[in-house]
């Protein structure tokens, strides 16, 4: 995962080529703690919160608008939802 940590907003086009093997294990990450979820896949391109204040953390997979220099739509991105107790309960697609 270091590949992915160093490619913050997939903006050099390496999480891009990982994005098979974070499909692979991205249902092994429920019930992941928030600081487990940190070390794996390092600081989040974006932290969003919900109505009840429960953390949502996106990484971005392809390059896109959200790029220094880059125009466009923001590039493809997933979302990890946690719950109350800053555990995973889903991660998914932002399409």
């Amino acid at each position: 995962m270091n590949t992915w940590k160093a490619d913050p907003m997939a903006c050099n086009g390496d999480r891009e080529k990982l994005e098979d093997d974070f499909l692979a294990v991205k249902d092994r990450l429920i019930g992941t703690s928030i600081t487990d979820i940190r070390k794996v896949l390092g600081k989040p391109d974006r932290v969003d919160l919900d109505n009840r204040s429960t953390k949502q953390y996106v990484y971005f997979v392809n390059s896109g608008g959200q790029c220094d220099g880059m125009e466009g739509e923001v590039g493809k991105s997933y979302k990890v939802f946690f719950d109350a107790l800053e555990l995973v309960k889903e991660v998914t697609p932002i399409l």
